[in-house]
């Protein structure tokens, strides 16, 4: 996705989250070395959309306080970042940069950046801040089950016993990709309202649609480097079918209270049909 987005909303503030997720490192994180490392993997460079949707969904969900808002962002971003973590390690993608960094094992070693992984996966849930009594037993439980989905969405991603096809791809990518975002867009509605909420479901479907329009646009950016790859969406579908499955996303009746989502109107236009 382009860094398009303006540093800061009425509902965000990244200086305050990046304040804010540091202090929370500083805490839990008690040795100076595996702090060190992990507070290393979190300052790559990333935009921290996840924790941005959560805020952007504020003004929807009465009730929900700052405090409650950063907790769930500085727990997603947890979760995404021992994504990361691992992705790059040599078993998995074999990646020696991120964002133009080195890769957590290659500025440090493998184990640390195992265990910084695992630190960060097992951290998140002491993000999160009940102020009052909420759903925060089924919101927890939801942001496990979101990545029980992401790391079952990479398992069948690097199965290579199975061969690719359109349903394969829409499934793994819902699973790898899709479920955060499915967090990321409800989890404060989630949080006050609890998982029956109209509220609470109709985010949670806005955020699946997001998931699916991102992927696309992560391929289409990847497509000149990664045109052979079977897991490109676009060696599946044609640019129109592609086009067509990422505007739903934009009709969507809580999409225009999203900067994120915003972001997207500007981009449609290149999953146009190539001539």
């Amino acid at each position: 996705m382009s860094a398009s987005l303006p540093l800061n909303s009425p509902s965000w503030n990244k200086a305050e989250f990046e304040s804010r997720l540091n202090a929370f490192i500083e805490k839990e994180v008690p040795e100076p070395r595996l702090r060190e490392i992990v507070l290393y993997a979190l300052h790559t460079g990333g935009k921290r959309l996840r924790p941005r949707i959560i805020a952007e969904s504020r003004p929807l969900v009465s009730g929900l306080t700052e405090d409650e808002t950063y907790g769930l962002g500085i727990a997603i971003e947890c979760v995404h970042t021992f994504s990361l973590i691992h992705d790059d390690l040599p078993c998995m993608d074999n990646d020696d940069t991120r964002r133009g960094q080195p890769t957590v094992h290659k500025k440090y070693t493998e184990t640390d950046a195992l265990l910084a992984g695992d630190i960060l996966f097992s951290l998140a849930p002491l993000a999160l801040k009940e102020e009052k009594p909420r759903f925060a037993l089924s919101t927890a439980q939801n942001l496990s089950y979101c990545a029980t989905a992401m790391i079952r969405g990479q398992h069948d991603e690097t199965d290579m016993t199975r061969s690719w096809s359109k349903d394969r791809l829409k499934t793994t990518q819902h699973l790898k990709t899709g479920m955060l975002f499915e967090f990321a867009f409800s989890a404060g509605a989630r949080w006050v309202y609890g998982p029956q909420h109209p509220v609470t479901q109709q985010l949670a479907q806005l955020g699946q649609g997001f998931g699916l329009a991102f992927q696309i646009f992560d391929d289409l950016e990847d497509i000149e480097q990664d045109g052979s790859s079977p897991k490109n969406w676009l060696n599946h579908f044609s640019r129109q079918e592609a086009k067509i499955m990422a505007t739903r996303v934009l009709t969507h009746p809580f999409s225009d209270h999203f900067l994120t989502v915003q972001e997207l109107r500007s981009r449609i236009e290149k999953l146009n049909p190539i001539p």
